[in-house]
């Protein structure tokens, strides 16, 4: 059998190296973690060895993989296979060294610890690492790939323009491992809630799943009912408010984010400000993409993906800043029904009035929840409640008559 290779005829039908590593932390662990407990399971987990190699030093580092080697070299005394589990590990190497000389000597030691990889023989052992962000042209990621599994976790970035998809995959796939499914507009209001921040999805997942208890599918009304709004998408119910033209809704939103800047000192009354502007920006786009024909106010989300990415992809900047269709397709598709709130030029004079708010919010010393206020009063407008039938004034004839009219109106003839 050939050295650095897995046996085809051995039990282990999985890789026998496998290097899990990457910026997402928590992606990173979850999975270095499922990886581990199945090979418990094949072996019988007694025969197994964790070696932590979050290090602050080069000694420490140079412990860890001491330690690493020695491991491997132990023989299983009562399973099949020695399991290996070098986690956690802080010294990968995230860029290439400028010159040989300057390689520093954790890397050194890493590079020196693939090669002697190449030289095991994988028949009875079986070796996880596991860590932060890693050179993917690193030796050590070259060898374990060529004898083993690399598994790279950059997770989600609001730049990349599908981690909106990504992050829809994810919920699905984690709802479907507990036999249940979810609404394309649940889906997508939760997605827009949390943003791209996998732990945070996998927790607001999991308490959707627990409130629907029993239930096979899951619905915007769960979501809206448990789902917390995150940093990423602050604000997010006082835009759909704005977008629905419902003030009485607005105000309270606007004041409960108020009520954030008093307790969150990172979180600024001009993020409030600028979620206005991002929600009138967004719906002034989908109204000159309906007008131009591109898209139309569709109440499918799935039929409104699948015309926006039809959409020419250099229609618009890539700049996230001035490009609205970087935003999530859910926040786009309610924009879309909601321009049929407002017309064009109410939308432009929309954006003034933000424009004269946030020069009030910058430059004077004014309550902040009061300019907030006026804006938001001026761009929705207050809406006059419609009189009661039954109190209308009435401008002519006695009460007689106007009983007999009613009755009439009442009664058809």
């Amino acid at each position: 059998m050939p050295k650095g290779q897995a046996n085809p005829h051995s039990p282990q039908a999985d890789p026998p190296v496998v290097l899990v590593a990457g910026a997402d932390e928590f992606s990173v662990k979850r999975r270095a973690r499922q990886v581990f407990d199945q090979w418990q399971r094949t072996t019988g987990g007694i025969d197994s060895e964790i070696i932590d190699a979050d290090t602050a030093s080069d000694t420490d580092a140079l412990k860890a993989i001491s330690r690493t080697i020695e491991a491997l070299q132990t023989l299983p005394l009562f399973t099949t296979a020695k399991l290996v589990w070098m986690q956690n590990c802080s010294f990968f190497p995230t860029e290439k060294p400028a010159s040989p000389s300057k390689v520093p000597p954790r890397v050194q030691a890493l590079t020196e610890f693939a090669a002697l990889l190449q030289s095991v023989h994988w028949t009875n052992a079986r070796l996880l690492i596991s860590g932060g962000p890693i050179n993917p042209e690193a030796p050590l990621v070259s060898t374990i790939r060529a004898i083993g599994k690399v598994e790279i976790f950059d997770g989600l970035s609001a730049t990349d323009r599908d981690w909106a998809e990504q992050a829809e995959q994810f919920v699905r796939a984690e709802l479907k491992a507990h036999n249940q499914q979810i609404e394309d507009n649940a889906l997508g209001t939760l997605v827009a809630a949390v943003g791209p921040n996998i732990r945070q999805l996998a927790a607001e997942t999991e308490k959707v799943s627990l409130y629907a208890g029993t239930r096979s599918r899951i619905t915007a009304a769960d979501v809206t009912a448990v789902v917390s709004q995150q940093k990423q998408a602050q604000a997010f119910g006082l835009a759909e408010a704005l977008g629905d033209r419902d003030l009485p809704a607005a105000l309270r939103h606007l004041d409960d984010e108020l009520w954030q800047t008093q307790i969150k000192p990172d979180y600024d009354p001009l993020f409030i400000l600028y979620s206005l502007v991002a929600k009138l920006r967004a719906m002034l786009l989908m109204k000159e993409l309906q007008k131009a024909g591109l898209i139309t106010r569709d109440t499918s989300y799935l039929r409104f993906k699948a015309s926006l990415q039809q959409v020419p992809a250099d229609l618009l900047p890539d700049n996230p800043k001035f490009n609205p269709l970087k935003a999530h397709s859910y926040t786009l598709f309610k924009a879309s029904l909601q321009t049929a709130n407002y017309t064009f030029e109410e939308l432009v004079n929309s954006l003034q009035i933000l424009l004269d708010c946030n020069q009030k919010l910058v430059g004077r010393q004014l309550d902040e929840a009061a300019v907030l206020q006026s804006a938001l009063v001026k761009i929705i407008g207050v809406q006059k409640p419609a009189a009661p039938r039954h109190q209308a004034r009435l401008s002519t004839g006695s009460l007689t008559d106007a009983r007999a009219k009613e009755t009439q109106s009442i009664i058809p003839v």
